[in-house]
């Protein structure tokens, strides 16, 4: 089994979904980046240390959001770290730095990746983060 799929194997499932009762709401809540579980696999390849990863967490956010479903609204939330996937993310969207070559339509957008630092050594081939 790769790294990458024993990772993955972790987070089965990727999501938790709290459900209303009665589902009275129109609006469906999001938790994408409150994910704090790291496989050991992962963590293992990665080169911040775990408390570097977890600045990249909205922590507790899932937390604040659950009483939603209390109140007829569901509430999504990740199991996985933003760090692990981005799920808000464009794939060109990696840093520059990152990659082995610029990926096309990507030239000159800017991200709100202001602290950005490799989590893996050596750049990342783009057909990795797809």
């Amino acid at each position: 089994m790769t790294p990458e799929a024993q990772s993955l194997a972790e987070f089965d499932p990727p999501t938790r979904l709290y459900r209303p009762k009665v589902w009275t709401s129109p609006v469906v809540f999001a938790s994408p980046h409150s994910g704090n579980i790291y496989p050991a696999s992962f963590l293992a390849r990665a080169l911040p240390n775990l408390q570097d990863l977890r600045r990249n967490e909205d922590i507790y956010i899932d937390r604040l959001f659950k009483p939603t479903s209390r109140w007829g609204a569901p509430l999504l939330a990740a199991r996985f770290p933003r760090c692990f996937v981005d799920v808000n993310r464009a794939p060109g969207e990696l840093p520059g730095e990152w990659r082995e070559k610029t990926v096309p339509g990507t030239a000159g957008w800017k991200t709100g990746w202001v602290l950005c630092r490799p989590l893996y050594p050596g750049k990342y081939r783009f057909i990795k983060s797809r």
